[in-house]
């Protein structure tokens, strides 16, 4: 059996608490680093006729996708982008009025976007452009 005076004791007692806070800090801090990846925000409308379009032709596949291992999507609804009930409300972007509106992100910063759709086909080339554009923060791509 092992015997500890009351000076290790306290030692003992420190190193867990400063063990617990690590806990802590790291449950606080990967939210906010998870924040900061390259995503796509597709902000959407639940009403909306283009964006349940997105969803059967797009948003089906999108996750198996090279594009997604590459820009996450993550689905935000229009309501709750518009009055910051979101992870990302701390990010850098332009406010959001119709939908859908794709947003590009890196590290936290809005550097292009693509507001509408209407085919699967014009998405794909529009997010392309939008990846080789963002390379030098161009500006937005808007689908008809």
């Amino acid at each position: 059996m092992l015997t500890l005076s009351s000076d290790t004791r306290c030692h003992v007692g420190l190193w867990s608490a400063l063990a617990c806070c690590g806990v802590l800090l790291a449950a606080v801090i990967m939210p906010m680093n998870t924040a900061l990846a390259d995503r796509l925000v597709y902000v959407y409308s639940p009403g909306c006729g283009a964006c349940m379009k997105f969803d059967k032709e797009v948003g089906a596949i999108y996750d198996k996708t090279k594009e997604s291992a590459q820009l996450p999507m993550m689905k935000i609804e229009l309501g709750q982008w518009q009055q910051g009930d979101h992870s990302l409300r701390q990010c850098d972007t332009e406010d959001v009025f119709a939908t859908p509106t794709f947003i590009h992100l890196q590290d936290c910063i809005e550097v292009d976007r693509i507001t509408g759709y209407s085919s699967d086909e014009l998405f794909w080339f529009a997010l392309e452009r939008m990846d080789n554009r963002s390379k030098g923060h161009g500006s937005a791509v808007v689908v008809e």
